[in-house]
């Protein structure tokens, strides 16, 4: 098996009040010629007090420097991604090295975190020091950070001469911000009445950017064991919202009227195209998940305790759970026979056979998309002719176990247990050619509220194009349940549902039921 690195921080302790930050890379357990294990330490140039640093999770405290930690980490290990650690040579090895530090000095030189006052400083020329404009400063609590997020003393930074007049109305505007008064969550879009920066908090007590912070939280909720993220598409579109919404805004500055004002813009705004009760609910549900992991989850950060936002509450109806249900098709086992049966193999398009293969898999083990993406283990079960697979369920956390017919079997097989990453879009494009070649091409007309109009729409489509990713799993649902008159607790086994209520609203198991006596107590006997 191909050896993996691991790269991990630590604090190097010197003897002093202040410790260096060093990365070390494990190189998968190598070792040398002398036996010893191979690990590349280096020092990121980086210094930190005890108290600055979280040793649960081998990272700063401060949200800016253990990101640009993780990118390091990520750098490195893509680095290290086209080489054999098995039979890599000491030679190579050195040479990484060096490509190692390079990237450290890449990451680290980053522009640094500038508050405005800091944007207009930058950008005039040094003179001479100024004891008054210091002060200014360190009344209006704008830190000097250099980019490696580090504090600048502005005894050393300063030695300038400002155009004073310009700075101190500069200062009196920061000062004077008023306090905004309390907005109607009925109006439309308060921005344009009231200026952005007077809905904001005027006492910033966590400067890291809104957009940014974002991010971060997906990045740290991704790497928790328990109720770990597995997509966080969602987190960083809502990121790039609010970074086209306003890039300056804090997380210290966030509060309910601003998001508010937010929640209000992207509704009619033709940057995003949010026409949808779902797009906007999931728009709503990210950003209320965003605010309780500072509010009540975030203890690795600002000094190690979670963000004191009393500007917020996350029990307001505007950030109440919107949601209108759709229409979700499914596949019956007729018609999976049908995609089955089709001849791909000598499609222009060579991954459509591929994209075939996983959907009849996820369709007949109820495993979810992103869980296809890892090695298979099968089994006989109890010595007969009947096979079984495991897989690790990642969105639970636990293994995954079913079953499987033998044609199943067989296509999994074909892989070699093993099936190649195909993003989600992409096989989202090309399950619908499949359908079209199966002849699922009659019109189909799916509805939806208009956010804008408040009034119901119906757009016109095929069923092809209806079929998803997501159809694999109800269809395994539906069929089981449904059709072949499965129990319900043994179908939610192996779907991982973990209440009743959830299952039957996943395959609108009582429209389904009421469908199927209407059929039996009325349709049969009056078309007999």
């Amino acid at each position: 098996m191909a050896k993996k690195i691991t790269v991990n921080f630590r604090l190097n302790s010197t003897g002093k009040n202040t410790f260096p930050v060093q990365m070390l890379v494990n190189l998968g357990g190598r070792k040398n010629e002398q036996g010893k294990f191979i690990v590349i330490t280096k020092n990121v140039g980086i210094t930190l007090k005890k108290e600055d640093w979280n040793f649960a999770r081998k990272l700063p405290r401060s949200n800016v420097i253990a990101n640009r930690l993780l990118k390091i980490e990520e750098k490195v290990k893509e680095l290290f991604e086209d080489y054999n650690l098995d039979t890599i040579s000491n030679d190579v090895i050195d040479v990484l090295k060096n490509r190692v530090e390079l990237i450290i000095d890449a990451v680290l030189k980053v522009e640094p975190i500038r508050s405005p006052l800091n944007e207009y400083i930058s950008e005039h020329e040094t003179r001479h020091y100024d004891e008054f404009w210091i002060k200014k400063l360190q009344e209006l609590d704008c830190r000097i950070i250099d980019a490696r997020g580090r504090t600048i003393n502005p005894n050393k930074f300063f030695n300038v001469l400002y155009d004073k007049e310009f700075l101190e109305s500069m200062v009196d505007n920061f000062k004077n911000e008023l306090v905004p008064d309390e907005i109607n969550e009925n109006d439309e879009n308060p921005s344009t009445e009231h200026s952005l920066n007077l809905l904001k908090n005027k006492d910033d007590k966590y400067p890291i950017l809104f957009h940014e912070y974002i991010r971060i939280v997906a990045d740290l909720k991704s790497q928790q064991i328990k109720d770990r993220l597995t997509d966080k598409r969602e987190y960083l579109k809502l990121a790039k919202k609010f970074e086209v919404y306003d890039k300056t805004l804090t997380l210290g500055q966030y509060n309910d009227k601003v998001g508010l004002d937010f929640l209000n813009w992207i509704k009619t705004t033709d940057k995003f195209n949010i026409k949808s009760i779902n797009s906007y609910g999931a728009i709503i549900k990210v950003l209320k998940s965003v605010l309780i992991y500072a509010k009540e989850l975030d203890e690795h950060n600002f000094g190690g305790y979670p963000a004191n936002l009393e500007f917020v509450n996350i029990k307001k109806d505007m950030y109440s759970k919107q949601v209108e249900e759709v229409d979700n098709v499914y596949v019956n086992e007729q018609m999976l026979k049908q995609l089955y049966d089709l001849d791909l193999s000598t499609n222009e398009i060579p991954q459509l056979e591929y994209v075939r293969d996983l959907f009849i898999i996820g369709a007949y083990t109820a495993a979810r998309f992103g869980d296809l993406n890892q090695m298979f283990n099968v089994q006989k079960y109890k010595n007969n002719d009947v096979y079984y697979i495991e897989y690790r369920d990642n969105k639970e956390g636990v293994r995954g176990q079913i079953p499987v017919p033998n044609f199943v079997y067989d296509i999994i097989k074909k892989y070699n247990f093993k099936f190649e990453k195909i993003e989600n879009t992409v096989f989202n494009k090309l399950i619908k050619l499949v359908c079209n070649q199966a002849g699922w091409d009659k019109p189909y007309y799916y509805s939806y509220t208009n956010l804008i109009t408040n009034k119901t729409e119906q757009i016109p489509s095929t069923f092809a194009k209806m079929v998803s990713s997501h159809t694999m799993r109800r269809s395994f649902a539906t069929n089981m349940f449904f059709h072949r008159k499965m129990d319900k607790r043994l179908v939610m086994n192996f779907t991982l549902h973990r209440t009743e209520e959830v299952f039957d609203n996943y395959i609108k198991v009582k429209q389904l039921q009421y469908v199927d006596e209407y059929i039996h107590k009325f349709i049969e006997e009056i078309n007999a």
